[in-house]
């Protein structure tokens, strides 16, 4: 066997454990205790230029089965050009438990997110904060079933998040499919007790975790998300990690409806598996993902210019199709999306050259994010 072969059957190996890692963790059965008391919770939005979602996830959130008075809302309307903060007002002014902080300008060098959630947490009065963004909309027991996780030990609750289309493009199938699998990856290290990731859009944790580990502020010349910076923070502390696969917890974000806009959010996402304080088992998830779709791209290439050539094409390709159907799979049903299934093979044909693609960009570190250019070095 060549060196190449030999090093393909090892990346081969490697994606074969991790994915098998992940699945068993997703059916790893949760400890059955559950936390029976009722902190006051803060629910803590940042929002810019949300006005055509805003309303109908404040509107998703007030409808909750936790009782009315023992949670509030707070939404800061960060630096918005459009009626986000006046449909919130609106709201508010209706006898809502919902707090409006207009952000009018970012102090130099601060990322503007992490800006707002942290002026959002300074004014909350909450015991326990839930993170999530204005184009989500959530189901009437996710609080309840939120704080159920919060066992006297646990600082920090990854929810899950799935992604709702519209006019069913497939654009938008193929988002929803990618990021289900990078849901139920961060929720199947979670089973083994290993924070790998989380999402804003759904994250909960005690104010006195966020004020033990320094909340948001990080040293570093490079653009790191809020929700990995913060699950790293914790992840080093005292503090217990878990994850929330509840369907009643399960919240949905919109899709992004166009490629640009797509290409920009995963390049800013891919950015930070170029962070020095990544997670091993997320670096050796990516790493591996990559050079497998990298050898697949080649296998490609090489079946159409050189077919004579000594190359594990077909076995190779057979494999990915195999093991990553079986994931879907598992991940659909394990977090309610079994619809999502049948989108596997146009999701399969088109992951690979957007896997390497997004690799590129994320190393390259530069992205748009809410109307303004980032560069993450």
């Amino acid at each position: 066997m060549s060196p190449l072969n030999i090093f393909i059957l090892t990346v081969a190996t490697l994606h074969l454990l991790v994915i098998l890692f992940f699945i068993a963790g997703l059916l790893r059965k949760s400890k059955t205790d559950k936390n029976t008391e009722k902190p006051f919770v803060s629910v803590l939005i940042s929002a810019r230029n949300e006005a055509e979602n805003v309303e109908a996830c404040l509107l998703s959130i007030l409808d909750q089965s936790y009782p009315n008075d023992l949670f509030e809302i707070i939404l800061v309307n960060d630096r918005s050009s459009d009626s986000t903060g006046e449909i919130a007002r609106k709201l508010a002014g209706e006898g809502n438990r919902i707090t409006v902080i207009d952000v009018e300008s970012v102090p130099a060098g601060i990322h503007p997110k992490k800006h707002a959630l942290t002026i959002g947490v300074s004014s909350s009065i909450g015991e326990i904060i839930i993170e999530t963004d204005a184009d989500v909309l959530v189901k009437r027991y996710w609080i309840e079933k939120t704080i159920e996780r919060f066992l006297p030990d646990v600082g920090l609750v990854v929810g899950s998040s799935t992604i709702r289309t519209k006019k069913k493009t497939l654009l938008e199938n193929l988002q929803a499919v990618d990021f289900l699998l990078l849901v139920a990856s961060a929720q199947g290290a979670l089973g083994h007790g290993i924070p790998m990731g989380a999402t804003g859009q759904n994250m909960a944790y005690r104010k006195k975790v966020f004020e033990e580990v320094g909340g948001l502020e990080l040293n570093t010349r490079r653009y790191v998300s809020n929700d990995m910076l913060f699950l790293t923070k914790v992840s080093q502390s005292d503090w217990k990690i878990v994850g929330n696969m509840s369907k009643e917890s399960i919240v949905s974000t919109l899709a992004v409806g166009e490629w640009k806009g797509l290409i920009s959010q995963r390049t800013r996402w891919a950015s930070n598996a170029y962070w020095k304080e990544i997670n091993f088992l997320l670096l050796l998830m990516l790493s591996v993902n990559y050079f497998l779709n990298l050898f697949v791209a080649a296998s490609v290439v090489i079946l159409l210019v050189a077919p004579a050539f000594n190359f594990p094409i077909f076995p190779l390709i057979i494999y990915k199709f195999i093991i990553e159907a079986l994931f879907l799979y598992v991940a659909s049903k394990q977090l309610n999306r079994k619809d999502l299934f049948i989108k596997f093979f146009p999701w399969f044909i088109s992951v690979t050259p957007y896997i390497i693609i997004i690799g590129i960009l994320g190393g390259i570190g530069i992205f748009s994010w809410k109307g303004y250019k980032v560069r993450s070095v």
